[in-house]
């Protein structure tokens, strides 16, 4: 795979906002590469909340309800507690595919 940079932001959506999302929203935060679209979480508060950090960012409650949006995403950082690892897997049946090797701050790219 060759490397392309995109000549805007990377368009990336969070899926799970919850503790872990603290730690890897720091890769995101004053970031110009990269442009937070979308927040997916089923608890509505979590989304409220988590809407102040990027305000112009749309909320879903499931990755079903961001894939079926129409809304352009490049990257998916797929953030979900340990009991719900086996639903990390859902992205790739949207469409959300992982990348080769290990990226800190962007973990899956939509083909």
């Amino acid at each position: 795979m060759t490397f392309v940079p995109y000549d805007r932001p990377v368009k990336a959506a969070f899926i799970g906002l919850g503790r872990i999302y603290d730690l890897n929203v720091r890769a995101y935060a004053g970031n110009p590469d990269v442009e937070v679209v979308a927040l997916v979480d089923p608890s509505e508060e979590r989304r409220a909340q988590r809407q102040a950090d990027w305000p112009t960012a749309r909320t879903f409650a499931s990755a079903a309800a961001l894939a079926s949006s129409g809304i352009q995403v490049d990257a998916v950082e797929v953030l979900l507690p340990a009991p719900l690892h086996g639903d990390g897997a859902r992205p790739r049946r949207l469409g959300y595919h992982p990348r080769d090797g290990h990226v800190p701050a962007i973990r899956l790219l939509h083909q």
